[in-house]
């Protein structure tokens, strides 16, 4: 979004976009992943950096530090990294709840299978054992 108002209300010229996550690419589902990847490049967004986490952020100096999550083409990890910015948009890193992750409920990636039209929990493992978990449901981040 703050590409399509830079480019009409601006001069897309005029910024430089950056790109930085921890993780390893750009989205986590290839499909989703090429879709973004295309539109990147129609848009000029090639600035890309992974394996990056956001540590510390420099206001008055304008610098947002991260540390390297994982190996750099020379094999560095742990190495921190300053960046410029005049405009910081900030996610933080996405995942299940541990709780739930560490619960019964979770699947092996930590979330928990539910019905996508009404949010109840399809399936329930109990000491090994599958069941519908009838009148269970979940809100939020920790469904998939």
């Amino acid at each position: 979004m703050a590409e399509d108002f830079w480019r009409r209300h601006v001069g897309r010229e005029l910024s430089n976009i950056k790109f930085v996550s921890g993780g390893p690419r750009l989205f986590g589902v290839p499909h989703y992943e090429q879709a973004l990847k295309q539109y990147a490049s129609s848009v000029g967004l090639n600035d890309m950096n992974f394996g990056l986490n956001l540590v510390e952020i420099d206001y008055r100096g304008k610098q947002a530090i991260f540390e390297r999550v994982l190996a750099s083409a020379d094999g560095s990890v742990g190495d921190r990294v300053s960046m410029p910015y005049d405009f910081l948009h900030v996610t933080p890193p996405q995942g299940p709840y541990k709780f739930i992750a560490d619960s019964e409920l979770a699947d092996s990636n930590g979330w928990v299978s539910v019905c996508l039209r009404l949010l109840p929990v399809v399936v329930l493992v109990v000491r090994g054992s599958w069941f519908v978990a009838r009148g269970s449901w979940l809100v939020a981040d920790c469904a998939v």
